[in-house]
Parts: structure tokens; sequence; C-alpha cells
């Protein structure tokens, strides 16, 4: 019999944990960690990990099957860690039985033509988008829990999103309740740069996701904006590194992409 712990509902994200056996001075920057899956028919799905604080790094994985096993097998930049690198293990698909309308019909996917967003078995998705920009970093979970009840009743399905407040000269309290303030998540995007991620920040993020999903509401990702930004304070969005930038959207996908979401790869640019 295979444990409740190692069950993947199809299209429902399953959530795997690896220890690292030592400490490292940039986990962030330094390693890298993803896992393979092998699937029924030999099928096989490559998922990046996140860094999750401390030694922890996590994988998300949604299992496009109903049933059959999944086998995977962590791969580490730092191959002599063997907290990270040649973990195993199994997980056995079962039919997912909630009624999340986002995840019934499966992730969302593009249409053979391109033109369309559709759930993987075809079930188009009509998108009713608004856009809270600021809820990543200004939203409590009360205020998210309130907005996505409002939302869901007036028929929106999907939220725009600046992953992380964009102004590298944007001043005020580091608080969700105070007025003008606003949550930081990264150390360094004042400096321009992308390299001191703050785990607390999106581990909160999750719970602001969780809210938006559990009400049918698709958060779109724009991972740091390029616009005019949030007061128009030099947004860094047009300046950033480009290996730092490549770096933080592969921890949005690690991060966000086992579960229904959407990406903006870019956004209104001012010259």
């Amino acid at each position: 019999m295979t444990s409740e712990s190692t069950r993947a509902p199809q299209w429902e994200s399953v959530e795997l944990t690896l220890n690292a056996e030592r400490e490292y001075g940039a986990p962030y920057t330094d390693v890298e960690v993803f896992m393979k899956f092998t699937g029924p028919g030999g099928q096989e799905l490559v998922r990046p990990a996140f860094w999750d604080g401390g030694r922890t790094w996590k994988v998300r994985f949604a299992s496009p099957t109903r049933s059959g096993q999944w086998r995977w097998e962590s791969v580490a930049s730092e191959r002599n860690d063997g907290g990270l690198h040649g973990r195993s293990g199994v997980l056995e698909a079962v039919p997912y039985k909630g009624e999340n309308k986002l995840v019934r019909h499966g992730l969302l996917r593009m249409s053979a033509g391109k033109r369309n967003v559709i759930h993987h078995d075809g079930t188009p998705f009509f998108m009713v988008g608004d856009t809270p920009w600021a809820l990543p970093w200004r939203a409590t979970v009360e205020g998210a829990e309130e907005y996505a009840c409002d939302r869901e009743a007036k028929g929106f399905n999907a939220a725009l999103l600046m992953s992380v407040q964009p102004d590298r000269d944007a001043r005020g309290p580091r608080s969700r309740s105070e007025v003008g303030g606003f949550d930081v998540g990264f150390e360094d995007l004042a400096e321009g740069h992308l390299n001191k991620l703050r785990v607390e920040y999106f581990q909160y993020l999750d719970r602001l996701v969780e809210v938006l999903l559990r009400h049918g509401i698709v958060p779109v990702f724009q991972p740091v904006f390029q616009g005019f930004g949030w007061k128009g304070q030099r947004v860094l969005g047009t300046h950033a590194v480009p290996e730092e930038y490549a770096r933080y959207c592969r921890y949005l996908v690690a991060r966000y992409g086992a579960q229904p979401a959407m990406w903006i790869v870019l956004s209104l640019i001012h010259i």
C-alpha cells in the first residue's frame, strides 16, 4: 500500500522536501537542485527545486496522470551533498476528488493555435482579470481573503501581480498594515540586485496565493516590473542583471509552477 504522504492526486501540487547535509553561505545563488520524474509509459518531467530557508530545498510536483507510479530522483550542483543529490522515491498518482474548478480540468496551457488559454483537457479558460498589482507585498492574509471573496462573487478568475515591490527608491515601513508600508522580497533590490532573497517573504506569499486559488482566481506573476513600477521610483526590472533576473524567474516557476498560474514575461516599458 502507498502511504497517504506519497499519494499525488492528479493536477494537485505535492511537495517534496530535501535537507542539505551542511550549511551554505549563499544557498539561493550558489546551489542548484532539481528533480527528475519518470512516470507511466516512460513519461519524463523535470521540476526545479527552490530554497526555502536554512538547509531546506523543496520541489512541487503535479501529476498529469490519474494513476500509475512516478519515480523521482534529485540532482544537485553540489554532488557531494547526500541530502540534496541522489535522493529518490515514488509517488502514486490517484484521481483528483476535490472541487476546485481550477484543478478539475488540469493546469492551464495555450491552445494549439497559441491564441487562447485552455485547461489541459481542452476546457476553455475565459480569463477575466483584475490588477491587484501590490497584493504580494502589501496585503495581509485577511485582506487577501476579503479581496478574493469579493472578486470571486463578481466573476473574476485571474489576478495580475507584481511579485515583488520593484522600485529601488521606494521608502516606507516594512509593514503590511501601516500607511505607505510594504514587505521586501530581496534585501538588495534597492541596490539594483536580486541576490539576497528573503524566504520569509515568499513563505507569506504562499499563503496569499493559496487564498486566491481557493477562490478560483489564478495568480498572474510579473517577476520584476519594467514599466512605471509602484511609485515610479527607479523601477528595477528594465535594468536588472540578466542572470539574476533569470534565476529569479526560475525560482518563481519552481515555487508556483506546479499549480494554476500564468506569467507576464514583459510589462510596459517607459523609454
